[in-house]
């Protein structure tokens, strides 16, 4: 879902006492699916302020201040919605405002009568004295039947909802401590053992990317995370699965490749829809990615183990192919390490 064709006008605002308030009404326009604030009084700072949440944060969401609102409203080419408490019960009158190309009007302290007759719906929340903060949020709401739900910002900070604490990705950096990992494979369901596992993965992955000039801490932040598709499914596709929720979930595409991308030596097009995935490529190409898929070869379990062992694995299945692009990534990844990463394994 991107933004909807909604403005809020924020009308009556007093610098001096109302900046909270205001800058709350126009984060709430943006979480919520309108696409611009404009705000009657002139107010250089909370315009910038609102400005650098939008950069940081993600989306398309302007604010302008000093607007000349009378004449705004006279120019609106759609519907406007006053939001009052002395208004129209909102449930009698939603069904009956445009979805789209709507202008709403949250007021201060005082509204001047002519808003009620430039406006098109006299809207009350409820007939109770509330915030006008909440009262945008709910109509929103309604309004947009939710769809804010399913929004992604695409912003450089990412909050990844989980149930205790918090975790904020910066996509500058992308990267997750371990802590932060096994919370948020905790709380997508995944077993301990696969914890125990992706563990033992991460302190391989780590070892061989510090040995090959990698990034490390990407390294670590996918390796931690590259078995969380196991929640869906033990089978070939829990790569495809992991990326699917960490996409969901915001996560920068270079850790989602990562994932994605670590099953076997990488999965094929054909190979992919042969096992029932969308046909797409998912054979690791960058060096992060193929550490990955071979430190993930080097762990049994939690107990580290030679590759020949996963390469036999493959060929007793019939997967001579597979087998032939692991052991063809494998040497490939030794050698910019210039060791051995079986001993470097164990």
């Amino acid at each position: 879902m991107e933004e909807h064709d909604i403005t809020v006008l924020r009308l009556g605002h007093r610098p001096g006492r109302d900046r909270r308030m205001t800058t709350h009404i126009a984060l709430v326009a943006r979480a919520l699916g309108a696409r611009s604030v404009v705000i009657s009084e002139k107010h250089p700072r909370l315009e910038k302020a609102v400005k650098e949440v939008t950069q940081k944060f993600g989306g398309n969401f302007s604010v302008r201040t000093e607007v000349k609102w009378k004449e705004f409203v006279r120019k609106w080419e759609g519907a406007v919605v006053h939001l009052t408490m002395y208004g129209e019960p909102l449930e009698k009158v939603i069904g009956g405002i445009p979805k789209e190309n709507v202008l709403v009007i949250v007021g201060a302290e005082k509204v001047p009568p002519e808003v009620y007759k430039l406006s098109d719906f006299n809207v009350s929340v409820t007939n109770q004295p509330h915030s006008e903060v909440a009262a945008l949020a709910i109509f929103l709401d309604r309004l947009t039947d939710s769809a804010w739900t399913g929004r992604n910002f695409k912003g450089r900070m990412r909050v990844i909802p989980v149930g205790n604490g918090k975790i904020v990705i910066d996509v500058d950096r992308g990267y997750l401590s371990d802590e932060e990992c096994r919370r948020l494979l905790m709380e997508v369901g995944c077993e301990d053992y696969v914890i125990s596992h992706v563990r033992a993965v991460a302190e391989v992955a780590v070892e061989i990317a510090k040995s090959c000039d990698a990034d490390v801490e990407l390294v670590r932040t996918a390796a931690m995370l590259h078995d969380i598709g196991r929640t869906k499914t033990h089978g070939p596709g829990h790569g495809y699965e992991g990326a699917e929720i960490l996409r969901g979930l915001g996560f920068p595409e270079n850790i989602v490749l990562i994932v994605e991308r670590h099953v076997g030596g990488g999965l094929n097009s054909k190979g992919a829809a042969e096992l029932g995935l969308p046909e797409k490529d998912m054979i690791p190409t960058t060096l992060e990615e193929k550490i990955v898929c071979i430190a993930d070869k080097l762990v049994e379990d939690d107990k580290k183990v030679p590759i020949d062992r996963e390469i036999q694995k493959l060929k007793e299945k019939g997967l001579d192919k597979a087998a032939e692009r692991l052991q063809v990534l494998y040497q490939e990844v030794e050698d910019i390490a210039s060791t051995d990463l079986d001993r470097l394994a164990t």
